[in-house]
């Protein structure tokens, strides 16, 4: 797919979208850790989804996204934004540049799973249409609950 350039009017960042390559793996880790408590291995920002694309802007990382699909059903198991950016609007571009692969892909549920006290991400992800669909009750290491969240396309 041919990379797509946006200019991002509220923070004046020129980026664009390409398809993730192991030479941005050390950039995706870093991203990952200032997010999450446990971020993912560098061996497992390199296992293959399906789609995986980053947001750059002159060769740096500003966004990730790890999406896999079968049949009709996707699921995005990573979507994380350099915390400086957050609310910038791109990672509303990555997501909203995801989705409309998959509608061309014929995908008609996308699911993706949240930590209960991720109020942000949860926010995020109901703007984009997002519903609850199942909790699995104390699955993360603190006890927490993991949300499935289902958006039909």
């Amino acid at each position: 797919m041919a990379e797509r350039k946006r200019k991002n009017l509220r923070k004046n960042i020129q980026f664009q979208i390409k398809d993730f390559s192991s030479i941005y793996t050390n950039q995706i880790f870093e991203i990952l850790k200032e997010n999450f408590e446990n971020p993912w291995s560098k061996k497992l920002i390199n296992s293959s989804c399906k789609i995986s694309k980053v947001v750059l802007e002159e060769n740096k990382v500003l966004a990730y996204i790890c999406v896999d699909f079968i049949f009709d059903e996707a699921e995005i198991h990573m979507i994380a934004v350099k915390k400086q950016l957050q609310n910038s609007g791109i990672g509303s571009f990555l997501l909203k540049e995801i989705l409309n692969i998959l509608k061309r892909k014929n995908v008609k549920k996308v699911f993706l799973e949240v930590n209960e006290n991720n109020k942000i991400a949860i926010c995020f992800y109901k703007k984009f249409g997002f519903k609850e669909v199942f909790r699995r009750k104390k699955y993360y290491k603190n006890k927490e609950d993991a949300i499935i969240m289902e958006l039909i396309l």
